[in-house]
């Protein structure tokens, strides 16, 4: 009888041992997994990372050989404006393409160290007015965006909104009392909600002022005609003429323009203006100094995309302002 329960005792002596060894080899093997995972992913990441690099060299390259060109505009028939499909590269996939930020509204021109820029506030309050709803207020939306960059205090036109609008929210936040850096940050103005951001976001861009322009040339941030879309464009002129319909046909009809005079005239004579044309109206120009560089690597489970903000000048191009995934 003894031996028979001695017998039983080192039978489940050893069922515990062997449960507890094949706990730790299931263990050593999870782990094992996880570790080739890991590793997978940090040569993955790295190989990518490399890949976007690299892209973005492609992109600088492709901006200063056009400007070698001496072409007096930038349009969309040009090298750079070409998508770079998906290629294989090293076990992976890259893709990438180059964007003319000049052929959006900079934000940022609403409000300078001389003031309100009131051409760049009705572009933008016209551009609201086509996504806002009723009960929304473009100009509200407008002047809260003065507001998050002016220094000051002081509520715009008694539509926007300073420090105590957002310190009551949840969570509190300040204005930024600068530039943005991001159209993203207008989804912190009073007013913004999703939809609307959204809807506006192909029509808007964050950039520096110019700093790289070439002497005697206008330092304000020009909207280039023939990278623009027939939408914004017929924003301009406070919005009552369809200048930009007539401009964007023009381009598709006869090419695209070759000079800010060139533009201007076509303007004038739409509008049939035979003098005392104001020119200071129409932030137009045919060039283009900044861009976006939107770079795409896969290798393996992993996706990676980067947009590079590029400055372009006389003689070269400079990366200020690099950021992954895709804006929102």
């Amino acid at each position: 009888m003894n031996r028979c329960r001695n017998h039983g005792v080192a039978l489940v002596s050893v069922m515990i041992v062997i449960a507890i060894v094949a706990g730790i080899g299931a263990t050593v093997v999870v782990d094992q997994q996880y570790s080739v995972r890991r590793t997978a992913n940090l040569l993955h990441g790295n190989q990518a990372f490399m890949h976007l690099l690299a892209l973005e060299t492609w992109g600088l390259e492709v901006l200063i050989d056009d400007k070698r060109q001496e072409r007096e505009e930038d349009s969309l028939l040009e090298d750079w404006a070409r998508v770079l499909p998906p290629v294989s590269a090293d076990g992976g996939i890259v893709s990438g393409q180059i964007l003319d930020l000049q052929g959006r509204l900079n934000l940022n021109t609403v409000y300078s160290n001389t003031g309100v820029n009131p051409v760049a506030f009705n572009i933008l309050t016209c551009l609201l007015g086509r996504y806002t709803k009723p009960e929304s207020d473009p100009e509200t939306i407008a002047s809260a965006l003065i507001d998050w960059i002016d220094p000051n205090q002081e509520i715009h036109n008694n539509r926007g909104a300073e420090d105590l609008d957002y310190l009551s929210a949840d969570p509190s936040y300040r204005t930024a009392s600068r530039p943005l850096t991001s159209p993203s940050e207008l989804l912190l103005l009073k007013g913004m909600n999703y939809d609307i951001y959204e809807a506006l976001l192909p029509y808007v861009t964050a950039v520096p002022m110019p700093t790289q322009q070439a002497e005697g040339e206008n330092p304000a941030f020009m909207i280039n005609v023939n990278t623009a879309s027939e939408e914004l464009l017929n924003c301009l002129g406070d919005g009552t003429d369809p200048v930009g319909s007539a401009l964007a046909d023009e381009i598709r009809s006869s090419g695209p323009f070759t000079s800010r005079e060139e533009v201007l005239a076509f303007i004038q004579s739409f509008l049939n203006i035979q003098e005392n044309f104001d020119a200071s109206g129409w932030p137009l120009d045919v060039k283009s100094n900044f861009f976006q560089i939107s770079t795409r690597a896969e290798f393996g489970d992993l996706v990676m995309q980067m947009q590079h903000i590029v400055e372009r000048g006389e003689e070269n191009a400079r990366v200020i302002m690099r950021s992954y995934g895709q804006q929102w």
